[in-house]
């Protein structure tokens, strides 16, 4: 009886010593990349010609108002119907997400200009810590990946289970 307690109180104090040193996985699915000018979603003017040199930018978007607010913050030509860009690929599938989505989903949007491998392409996993999602990502090999100067605009479109991500106010990525 003496070993078996023994045995459960070892057990419950390793759980919680791991539980300590872990955040929150999250369960995540990408809906969206793609390595192109014509579907970026920062742009440097209302003129959508020009999407600049971007560094890597992460926003939380857990309602249809702060979407509208991301194309506007960005210059994204999704809303704008006069646009050339509005039918492109990423701009339909940003209008796709209506008022009732946000009802039970939370996106991240994670956009800037590539270098010759995209880290997208190598992402770990996601977790919480504290009220931050932190992207775990592996970097690609080679010293391209810092060296090379190219202006391929990237957006990455992550969608999350609200409810996971409710606490959420911040976004990071970190290479693991």
């Amino acid at each position: 009886m003496k070993k078996l307690f023994r045995m459960l109180i070892c057990l419950m104090l390793g759980l919680c010593l791991m539980g300590c040193n872990m955040g929150k996985k999250v369960r995540y699915n990408i809906k969206f990349y793609e390595e192109s000018t014509e579907n970026a979603l920062y742009h440097i003017n209302k003129d959508y010609i020009d999407t600049g040199k971007t560094s890597y930018n992460a926003e939380i978007v857990k309602s249809y108002d702060q979407l509208l607010a991301l194309c506007d913050k960005y210059n994204s030509p999704a809303f704008d119907e006069k646009s050339e860009k509005y039918s492109n690929e990423v701009n339909q599938l940003i209008r796709s997400f209506t008022r009732e989505y946000f009802e039970s989903k939370t996106l991240v949007f994670y956009f800037g200009n590539s270098a010759k491998k995209p880290f997208y392409a190598d992402i770990k996993s996601m977790v919480i810590e504290d009220n931050t999602l932190i992207i775990n990502y592996k970097k690609p090999k080679g010293d391209t990946w810092t060296t090379e100067i190219r202006s391929q605009p990237w957006t990455l479109i992550i969608e999350l289970n609200q409810d996971v991500v409710s606490n959420v106010n911040n976004v990071k990525a970190v290479i693991k």
